[in-house]
């Protein structure tokens, strides 16, 4: 019995953002790993005494609202909690994928070049190019195993991700972090969202910086623990794919 895979995507950042980078992860595991995970995960919240994990409710603390406001004079705190969910994801992962768009290298590129129209919007682009990561890698190293795709619902434009994939049959599932039935969180998406906060901030540093160690502990944590692939689209390859396909692509 070969045991399935579940991709699980989130994104930070959102296309509509006037600058900065859109970043979209996926994290990878057997199902097994899955629920293994998850019991680990429920164990930090526990133990940290939060219901769970929201980067940008964390890195808002400071503001006295929110489940993380107990801890808007406490620097320690913050940075143990995530180093716990860090090993939390080390442990419980197979891989992890990771994909960037320079929201501002797309749009210049798109003023010369049919990008939007060729390979879609930064969300389809950036989504549907880590989506096409995580298969290449399963067709690779686990060639007899099926992988459900499950993204949270909800991200700016998500449905022309659903309907390339519908085009092409594949199957994004789209599903929402909170059961509106149950009022359970899907736990994958909660670490999804502390990866890529993690690196959407870094590339926010990325020239700002003279050494991996001012990129931050937490990114620091999971560069060295995470096995991971991570690739961005900038100027200079978003400018060579256009060259490299003129039949979507072609100059305006």
């Amino acid at each position: 019995m070969y045991a399935p895979f579940t991709a699980a995507y989130d994104a930070s950042g959102s296309e509509g953002d006037p600058d900065g980078t859109l970043v979209v992860v996926g994290l990878a595991a057997t199902d097994d790993k899955w629920g293994k995970f998850e019991a680990s995960w429920q164990k930090v919240l526990d133990d940290f005494d939060v219901p769970y994990f929201h980067m940008k409710e964390l890195n808002q603390r400071h503001s006295g609202t929110g489940i993380y406001a107990k801890w808007k004079d406490d620097p320690d705190t913050p940075r143990l909690f995530l180093k716990a969910l860090v090993k939390s994801i080390k442990r419980g992962m197979n891989k992890a994928f990771i994909y960037g768009t320079i929201l501002q290298d797309y749009r210049s590129v798109n003023q010369i070049y049919k990008l939007r129209e060729g390979v879609g919007s930064p969300y389809v682009l950036t989504a549907g190019s880590c989506y096409d990561l995580v298969n290449t890698w399963m067709r690779k190293n686990y060639p007899k195993h099926r992988i459900l795709h499950a993204f949270e619902k909800g991200d700016c434009g998500q449905k022309g991700l659903e309907r390339l994939a519908k085009r092409h049959k594949h199957q994004v599932i789209p599903i929402a972090k909170t059961d509106p039935v149950t009022g359970d969180r899907y736990v994958p998406f909660q670490a999804a969202d502390l990866v890529a906060g993690a690196y959407r901030d870094a590339a926010g540093k990325r020239g700002k910086v003279q050494s991996m160690e001012e990129y931050g502990e937490v990114l620091n944590d999971l560069a060295r623990m995470l096995p991971q692939r991570a690739l961005v689209y900038r100027l200079d390859n978003l400018i060579e794919m256009c060259e490299r396909y003129p039949d979507k692509c072609a100059r305006r």
